[in-house]
């Protein structure tokens, strides 16, 4: 097995198939972008995703810190009152 001599950096050596385009490019020489419209509402779309669960986890985040404040709040309250007696 020898190393691949491909015609330029656009090209990746396959182990099976030799020179094959790398991601982004093709054509016989590799030397046109392959950019899609699909490609871009892929991204958009997983975009709008990773939004929506990053605001979804923020939300969990503070209702777990007001459940903890308000429950160590009501501790002391209770503490308080049991000293007092």
């Amino acid at each position: 097995m020898s190393p691949c001599e491909c015609l330029n950096e656009n090209f990746m050596c396959h182990p099976a198939t030799g020179c094959v385009c790398r991601h982004g490019y093709k054509g016989e020489l590799c030397d046109e972008e392959a950019v899609g419209g699909l490609r871009r509402i892929e991204h958009a779309g997983s975009s709008s995703g990773s939004v929506a669960a990053g605001v979804v986890v923020a939300l969990i985040l503070v209702a777990i810190i007001i459940a903890i404040y308000l429950y160590y709040r009501r501790r002391v309250a209770n503490l308080k009152t049991e000293i007092a007696q």
